[in-house]
């Protein structure tokens, strides 16, 4: 049986939350430089950021249901600040 690392996994739940939280907080911060009435793309987002797109959505969904950020849908839609920064 092959070792979860070695498929580039990490079996620990306390790391896999606190890489997690560093990734919320990475795109919180980038959120907080672009103004206001702009919104971000989570798939330009992701790509930025060197994650899968779907994994980047999940966090801001939990992001979404705190308050921290607002989310829009249709073609101008994205992520925003839920607060001015």
């Amino acid at each position: 049986m092959e070792s979860s690392i070695n498929r580039g996994r990490r079996s620990d739940p306390v790391m896999n939350n606190s890489l997690s939280v560093e990734y919320a907080l990475h795109s919180v911060s980038i959120l907080a430089v672009i103004p206001p009435d702009m919104t971000v793309n989570v798939k330009q987002l992701a790509a930025f950021m060197g994650l899968a797109p779907s994994y980047l959505a999940k966090l801001f969904t939990q992001l979404s249901k705190a308050g921290i950020v607002r989310s829009s849908v249709g073609s101008k839609g994205g992520i925003k600040l839920g607060r001015p920064a």
